[in-house]
């Protein structure tokens, strides 16, 4: 008996699918006619014996039968079904029936939601468990969907979040909709009455997040399987949200951003996913980030499956059963069905079978498992006594000198003696020659004059046969001379040169130009690349060129390949990652990151220069605000109070300047005092009744803040104390008393910056 089985499903059975279920056993080869068996729960179950399923004749196929469209909750469980004859027996991998009843949500009174104008809030979803999840949608009553944005959000749990409710967000019907597709049933939650309260004064607020609610959290990733990542941030105005993977310069090749960058999508988690990543939300008020720790984990995988084979008797046999996966799977060997027992030698995690017998004959079963699932193998041992019949060896031969060649020389069934002849001289007296077990020859450091017949003898009890192949040996291929490493400067070309050496009795030949192990091809588009008989021409260098060029010359029996590497040089990039800290109320450091001067400059950076643009008192325009060395990427910029500045960096090296940075998040530094009075104060009277007091206000620009006023002071003689005087109502009577007149400039709740005097005399 020997069976070949397809791994079953695993099968999610509902209530609400008014049909009969067809669940079948993996497709079986059987010789003779066996029979089958299956358990549930690791117990013996017998379908006969339950109402409701049916085994089919002559098949191990099991059928559910749904009444009135339910499906029993006693089908569920786990089931494996075994295929026996009297040469052993195969086993199936475990399937899972799951049965759930029809979802639906608890009736409920659903409270009216209230919020502040500008607040966040969310609209809860909780839809019901399942197996497998519904997709969710949020509809008001008129069964139209509900807009989602940078502010609006469905998350994946199914709220609705909203990062700053408006005046339009009041509705009395938000409807929660849960789409279940195994059994195709779409439910609704009762709606949701959203009120928003509206404000006259709004409070800003830099971003806070929502989801998730920790601070740091961990996730176990499966290979092979999609990972979604998901931030949620609230905030006035509504923040923006970034992603930084902080164990590698650039994201993963199959990263997405859905939903307004606040979910990350990883469609096939692969090892190099592993690691943190951090999600950033940020507006004009601050910023907050998230750091997600993944752990990347795996099922069982096959690195080697047991073979199944024929053998004969008196042969020993290896069969290795090796696995993969993250944690470490656990292997488990069966013969037969039944668990291996303690006299079997296993070995390195291969089963060993000594000096076979005809009553060896059986299905072994080998299953690994960790947490994250398993997987089972059949293989069988035939052990059967025959004639000796050779596999037929290919004719001819072709071998490269220098090189290694083995011939194979294997038999159906059981022999006792192979050996090969070379020009009918025994081949075991060349030191170079090695023969296998199982008859295969292995001829190292071939040579020309290693040309000729090699025959395989085999022989058992029974008879002997042979079997001819001829060696003709060919000269290796050779690069006399290679592409050499080269460093240009961005814009220029340059050729790379590849010398080969083909023996032209090899009639399929060719070079094959390459860089970072990716084939290069000529375009009918562009001519970056000209490749001629032996050279390559790479044209307008640039960053994007740098890497490993290769020049592979290939036969039919051989390739061989020598690579140079392409160093491309000028001036930096535009600074990538620009970032701002506030340190004191009117300075800021500037911090410049850029992965791109790390992996492409290849020239050292001489200075950086950081530049501004102020919007608040008129146009943009832009300034220079400081220069700072090249090995420091960070500037502590002094500013001026109550201003709104973006800020920019360029990077200079000794081939020129970069490009201006993007511009970095709008920056506000607080009011403050003014640091100036006004000017030009002159007293004058055009009646000896009267002092006309003139002066200069300071400009808006230097005031500080909203809100700029002008007061005078005066006292009389020298030791007085200063008493206001209301402006514009000013009478001072010509007498002989001296009067000092001072004017300072203040704003509302800022302390005096001192005091510019003027003393007049009336």
């Amino acid at each position: 008996l020997f069976c070949l089985f397809l791994n079953l499903p695993t099968v999610h059975f509902h209530h609400c699918i008014p049909l009969s279920f067809s669940f079948p056993f993996p497709f079986v080869m059987c010789f003779p006619f066996g029979r089958y068996r299956w358990t549930k729960d690791g117990e013996q179950f017998d379908p006969e014996e339950v109402r409701g399923i049916k085994q089919l004749e002559n098949s191990g196929t099991l059928i559910i039968h749904a009444n009135n469209g339910n499906v029993p909750t006693r089908f569920n469980g786990l089931y494996r079904c075994y295929a026996s004859n009297i040469l052993g027996t195969a086993v199936s991998s475990e399937s899972r029936i799951i049965v759930e009843n029809a979802p639906q949500w608890p009736k409920e009174e659903v409270a009216p939601i209230t919020a502040e104008e500008g607040t966040h809030t969310v609209l809860p979803c909780n839809p019901p468990t399942s197996a497998d999840p519904p997709k969710i949608y949020w509809l008001n009553s008129k069964i139209e969907h509900i807009t989602q944005d940078e502010r609006v959000t469905v998350g994946q749990d199914g709220n609705l979040y909203f990062a700053n409710v408006q005046m339009k967000d009041s509705q009395p019907d938000y409807i929660c909709n849960a789409h279940f597709q195994g059994p195709r049933l779409i439910i609704q939650k009762e709606p949701i009455e959203l009120k928003v309260i509206p404000t006259n004064t709004f409070s800003y607020q830099k971003p806070i997040l929502i989801v998730p609610e920790t601070t740091r959290k961990s996730y176990v990733a499966l290979l092979g399987k999609p990972l979604i990542l998901e931030c949620i941030a609230a905030g006035l105005p509504t923040p923006s949200v970034e992603w930084i993977h902080l164990n590698r310069l650039n994201p993963s090749p199959g990263v997405t951003f859905e939903n307004y960058n606040k979910t990350l999508c990883i469609p096939s988690v692969t090892e190099d996913d592993d690691g943190d990543y951090q999600c950033i939300a940020r507006n004009e008020h601050g910023s907050i980030y998230h750091t997600y720790t993944v752990n990347v984990e795996a099922a069982p995988q096959w690195i080697k499956m047991p073979v199944s084979q024929i053998y004969g008797p008196g042969e020993n046999v290896r069969l290795d059963c090796e696995v993969d996966g993250k944690p470490k799977p656990k292997v488990a060997w069966s013969i037969n069905g039944t668990p291996l027992k303690g006299k079997r030698k296993i070995q390195s995690g291969a089963l060993i079978f000594s000096d076979l017998q005809p009553n060896d004959t059986a299905v072994i079963q080998c299953q690994a498992h960790n947490k994250h699932g398993s997987i089972l193998a059949n293989a069988y041992i035939l052990v059967v006594l025959l004639g000796c019949a050779a596999k037929q060896m290919a004719a001819t031969l072709s071998a490269l000198r220098c090189s290694r060649e083995i011939f194979v020389c294997h038999t159906h069934f059981s022999f006792s003696f192979s050996r090969f002849m070379e020009d009918m001289n025994p081949a075991v007296k060349d030191e170079r020659i090695f023969i296998f077990t199982n008859g295969s020859l292995k001829l190292q450091e071939v040579r020309h004059e290693d040309a000729g017949n090699f025959t395989c003898l085999a022989e058992n009890d029974q008879n002997n046969v042979s079997i001819i192949a001829r060696l003709i040996v060919k000269r290796a291929t050779q690069i006399e001379e290679g592409p050499i490493n080269m460093e240009k400067k961005q814009g220029e070309s340059v050729t790379f040169y590849c010398k080969v050496l083909f023996d032209e009795s090899i009639p399929k030949r060719g070079i094959q130009w390459r860089l970072d192990g990716e084939d290069i091809e000529e375009s009918d588009d562009n001519n970056k690349y000209i490749i001629g008989d032996m050279s390559l021409k790479v044209t307008s260098v640039d960053f994007s060129d740098q890497g490993t060029y290769s020049c592979l010359a290939w036969t039919t029996l051989d390739s061989v390949e020598k690579s140079a590497n392409l160093l491309v040089y000028g001036k930096p990039g535009p600074v990538s990652n620009l970032e701002v800290e506030r340190q004191q109320n009117h300075e800021v450091t500037a911090i410049l990151i850029s992965a791109f001067f790390f992996s492409h400059l290849n020239f050292s950076l001489t200075e950086y220069n950081v530049f501004c643009e102020e919007t608040k008192f008129g146009p943009e325009q832009m300034e220079w605000l400081a220069t700072v060395p090249g090995n420091q990427p960070w500037a502590i910029l002094h500013l001026s109070p109550f201003r709104s500045y973006n800020f920019y960096v360029q990077a200079s090296n000794d081939q020129g300047k970069s490009e201006l940075s993007s511009r970095s998040a709008s920056h506000a530094t607080d009011p403050a005092a003014p640091e100036r009075n006004p000017t030009d104060v002159r007293g004058e009277g055009n009646e000896t009744t009267n002092m006309i007091i003139t002066w200069t206000q300071i400009v808006l620009k230097l005031s500080h803040m909203v809100g700029l006023k002008d007061g005078l002071f005066r006292r009389r003689g020298i030791t007085a104390a200063f008493k206001a005087i209301s402006i514009f109502q000013i009478q001072l009577r010509t007498s002989s008393s001296n009067f000092t007149q001072i004017l300072q400039c203040y704003e509302n709740n800022c302390a005096l910056m001192g005091l510019w005097n003027v003393y007049l005399h009336s």
